[in-house]
């Protein structure tokens, strides 16, 4: 029992982000069988691959001869670590051979959301194999505004674990998106109560603060979240979203975008600021005297 709810910790600890506390919890785990090492490990790897600063030790701990969920967490320490055309060969090659577990269905879903193609997202997660797959899905039709196939999914999830964190962040993420951001601030301080801080919930208590106006209750709790993780993109994002309704500086936010930019370059948000603001200067040239 001690060590089901232990995986069970250390599960919820990667989906919400708090990854050096999983690989803490990785690391005091003494699974019972191959099944629960494949498990650790897997999560161990993918909570290294989130935060960043080890993916050549998950490049070099994985071997040719690891188990296939292992292999796939690689493929996505592969893609994090640059080497994304190779990545995301081995993703087309899980799709079109539709032979694939769980862990790889995943890692491909996570790969396609950075990479933006929603629609391949779709195809490889669909059906999902996991809970987790499952909420992916409800974050693609959210992306694409389509609250009632979002719904939908979630309605999925809670026949199938209604009280898992996954089902209770995604029902958090659709109020916000259904224009009730008083009750998925609710969720997500639940969720806060219940597991502590970490950067989904703090992002997603500060998302429902956005939405109902309250500006500088959303710059604390994602202060909060940065010192959790200081290199979350949605974090840094947000709080640039913040700076913006509270007329700080421009400096201060011209140094943040600039942090952001350094941190995930191709992000379409950075793209397409980038490319207003290159747009403005071409213009604006052409009425110096």
């Amino acid at each position: 029992f001690t060590q089901n709810m232990s995986l069970f910790d250390l599960r919820t600890s990667v989906f919400l982000g708090s990854y050096q506390a999983a690989i803490n919890l990785a690391q005091r785990l003494s699974p019972e069988d191959e099944r629960e090492q494949v498990e650790r490990d897997v999560l161990l790897y993918r909570a290294y691959c989130e935060q960043g600063d080890s993916l050549s030790l998950v490049l070099d701990d994985i071997r040719p001869s690891s188990p296939a969920p292992l292999q796939a967490v690689r493929v996505y320490a592969s893609y994090l670590s640059g080497d994304k055309e190779r990545a995301l060969q081995a993703v087309e090659s899980w799709k079109a051979s539709g032979q694939y577990d769980s862990i790889a269905q995943l890692i491909g879903g996570l790969i396609l959301l950075r990479e933006e193609r929603s629609s391949d997202a779709f195809s490889i997660l669909f059906p999902p194999k996991s809970l987790e797959a499952q909420f992916l899905l409800v974050q693609l039709n959210l992306s694409i505004h389509r609250v009632d196939a979002a719904n939908a999914a979630l309605q999925v999830m809670q026949e199938r674990a209604d009280d898992a964190v996954p089902t209770q962040v995604a029902r958090g993420l659709i109020a916000i998106e259904s224009g009730d951001a008083e009750k998925g601030g609710y969720i997500f301080q639940d969720l806060l109560d219940k597991y502590g801080q970490s950067v989904l919930a703090l992002n997603g208590l500060a998302v429902s603060y956005l939405h109902t106006g309250e500006f500088e209750k959303a710059e604390r709790v994602l202060q909060d979240a940065l010192l959790l993780d200081n290199k979350s993109v949605p974090t840094r994002l947000n709080l640039l979203v913040c700076s913006q309704h509270l007329g700080r500086p421009t400096d201060k936010w011209t140094r943040d975008f600039n942090q952001l930019a350094s941190l995930a370059p191709e992000h379409s948000w950075i793209v397409g600021q980038q490319s207003a603001e290159k747009l403005f200067e071409q213009a604006s040239a052409k009425f110096q005297l």
